[in-house]
């Protein structure tokens, strides 16, 4: 998800990861903050994070939940523009 500065994202905080679903979440990883499009796998306990930057959607990378904090569900966000 492309965030320009001055966007506004609002998020619900999480206090339980045991049941997410796909959708564009806050997280943290190595000491920064993303909002990005997750997609979670149950089974193996990993999440693949994807950019829509492009037109169609580009896998960043995948990793075990274990390693990335989820702070909260975006629900809106609204633009400003303003590139970072």
């Amino acid at each position: 998800m492309g965030l320009c500065s001055g966007d506004v994202v609002f998020y619900k905080l999480i206090k339980k990861q045991n049941k997410l679903k796909d959708g564009i979440y806050l997280y943290k990883y190595h000491g920064f903050i993303y909002c990005r499009y997750l997609s979670f796998n149950n089974f193996t306990n990993f999440v693949s994070v994807y950019s829509f930057e492009t037109k169609t959607p580009e896998l960043l990378f995948s990793l075990s939940i274990t390693k990335i904090e989820i702070i909260g569900k975006a629900f809106f966000v609204l633009k400003h523009g303003g590139k970072l």
